[in-house]
């Protein structure tokens, strides 16, 4: 079955078919042979450890209150402070066994200071004995430590007053605990270190107080490796490529056997040329020029070009029998006294040499006038 359709159309289908083959048997060779592949980050460790200061304030039988024991987080008077129990735990929790050692220590610091934030000037201080030093070992997948000691508040407030006694000096003078300890964990995949920093800050001071510092340190340590991971071809990718270059290749093939060029219309052309170049000199009759004029002699022109000079050179217009679709237009004429000048597409290629001869005579007495 043969398809008609315009030359033009034919070509573009051919062109587009040849490019889109080309393109897609491209892409299809470039997507099997190029690999693809992303960056993965692998978890190979993972482990998690925290320190933390917890407090409670003993106090001496008073008129205010009935309990002997406040929780954290409240303002305490000083005159009725026993003593103020602190703990401090450490939890280290790995995802498997592994070779685990540091050392902790805990001190006590007395500091004299001014101002707050960043106006903070430290301007004594008074370092007392390690509370606790202790050093660990451990072959497990975690490790936890636990301590607890007391401060005898009334200690520390009495060695301020006889040092305001002694040395009347205006500044502010705080109590502060702090722990430091560093770890390290031996695994399979590598090494973790770690360090942890809590403070627990009270101030010494005679009326009422409340306690603060950094209490809690929580740290992660995971160990990573990053890996490339290859990304398969896409299957799917793969059949939608193979499917796309078959149909392709049917519209090359059927454009080149199967769609037929629908043959150029010269005389439709011309016309067309005629009327857009010459229309308004044009005019349409209702009937053929021969049925009106039956006793002149007609001269049939051999080009609309010469039929055109005619219409110039004897100031006559150029006219045609009105038809339904231009195409069937096969006459123009150029009417002049006793002559009737034709051009005719029928009988263009049937010029007799007597007919142009007599054309050419007829063109050259009205020039020589």
């Amino acid at each position: 079955m043969k398809i008609h359709l315009a030359k033009d159309i034919k070509f573009m289908l051919t062109v587009i078919s040849s490019i889109g083959i080309g393109l897609a048997v491209f892409y299809l060779i470039y997507t099997i042979q190029t690999p693809h592949s992303h960056t993965q980050e692998t978890l190979l460790y993972n482990s998690n450890s925290q320190s933390w200061f917890d407090y409670k304030v003993q106090l001496m039988p008073n008129p205010i209150y009935s309990l002997r024991t406040m929780e954290r987080d409240k303002t305490y008077i000083s005159i009725f402070t026993d003593t103020i129990d602190i703990s401090y735990t450490y939890q280290f929790n790995g995802s498997e066994p592994s070779h685990i050692n540091g050392s902790y220590v805990i001190r006590l610091v007395m500091e004299g200071y001014s101002g707050h934030d960043k106006d903070f000037v430290s301007l004594w201080t008074k370092a007392y004995p390690p509370v606790i030093t202790h050093d660990f070992t451990e072959d497990d997948s975690g490790y936890s430590i636990q301590e607890h000691f007391q401060i005898p508040l009334n200690h520390y407030l009495s060695f301020i007053n006889q040092l305001d006694d002694a040395f009347p000096l205006a500044s502010n003078r705080r109590l502060k605990v702090s722990c430091d300890l560093m770890m390290t964990a031996e695994t399979q995949h590598g090494t973790i270190e770690n360090t942890h920093t809590n403070t627990l800050i009270i101030p010494l001071t005679p009326n009422f107080y409340a306690i603060s510092g950094n209490l809690i340190d929580e740290k992660a340590s995971p160990i990573t490796s990053m890996e490339e991971i290859v990304i398969p071809v896409s299957t799917g990718k793969i059949i939608f490529l193979c499917l796309l270059i078959c149909l392709f290749i049917l519209g090359l093939i059927s454009s080149i056997f199967f769609i037929v060029p629908i043959a150029v219309n010269e005389k439709e052309k011309i016309i067309q040329a005629i009327f857009k170049k010459y229309g308004s000199r044009l005019i349409a009759l209702h009937m053929q020029m021969e049925s009106i004029m039956v006793d002149k002699p007609i001269v049939y022109v051999c080009t609309f070009e010469g039929l055109v000079r005619m219409s110039d050179e004897l100031v006559q217009p150029i006219m045609y029998k009105e038809q339904p679709s231009k195409v069937d237009i096969d006459r123009f004429y150029v009417n002049h006294d006793d002559t009737l000048y034709c051009y005719a597409f029928d009988l263009d290629p049937l010029l007799s040499q007597e007919q142009q001869h007599l054309l050419t005579m007829v063109h050259d007495n009205r020039v020589n006038g």
